[in-house]
């Protein structure tokens, strides 16, 4: 016999076993209790096989399904994942919607198959939330020079203007000076002093 013969003679799979048993029992017309010793098999077993093929039962090499099966469904995922990160979808992102799908898919692994293809991840956006906000420049306050004449401002304390006399005559600028408010080279202190409470 040629090298590599063991793989007929003495296979190690099951299903292989079985065939090989049964080719020796029905082609080689070799007796079911010396087949059977060959194999593994006792002669009751041999006959036991030797009905079960006769009636069909046996199925010692199943065909599988055509079409693709497990790499098929991971480049589908692969191309899906690519697909929501062409439309500017971040890493996190990509991994919940794809689990909401019911696909899951960690974090990790949506950055693995992005990284894969050489992208870099995405800058922090404050429409997603990540990152600190966008820096704006802070509003300045000043006092009014003067006053525009023929404005009109709505306030909920304008009518305190009519009371100036009366907060002059109290000294209400000492009670201020004397309270220690802060002030600015812009703002004095009058303008850090809390509104009045009816």
């Amino acid at each position: 016999m040629r090298t590599g013969s063991e793989y007929f003679t003495s296979p190690g799979d099951p299903a292989q076993r079985r065939y090989e048993a049964m080719r020796a029992y029905f082609v080689n017309g070799e007796p079911a209790e010396e087949a059977g010793a060959r194999f593994g098999y006792s002669k009751a077993t041999m006959y036991q096989m030797a009905t079960d093929l006769r009636a069909g039962r046996a199925e010692f090499f199943a065909s599988s399904k055509p079409g693709p099966k497990g790499p098929r469904k991971t480049a589908s995922l692969r191309e899906r994942v690519l697909a929501m990160r062409a439309t500017d979808k971040s890493v996190k992102e990509i991994s919940d919607a794809l689990t909401a799908e019911g696909t899951p898919i960690s974090h990790q692994s949506v950055w693995v198959i992005v990284s894969s293809e050489g992208l870099s991840r995405l800058p922090p956006r404050a429409r997603r939330g990540h990152g600190p906000p966008p820096r704006t420049e802070a509003v300045r306050a000043s006092p009014l020079e003067v006053w525009p004449a023929g404005a009109s401002m709505d306030c909920a304390h304008a009518g305190l203007f009519v009371l100036f006399p009366a907060m002059v005559e109290l000294g209400v600028d000492r009670v201020i000076a004397a309270g220690g408010y802060p002030s600015t080279s812009v703002l004095s202190s009058w303008h850090s002093r809390p509104p009045c409470s009816p």
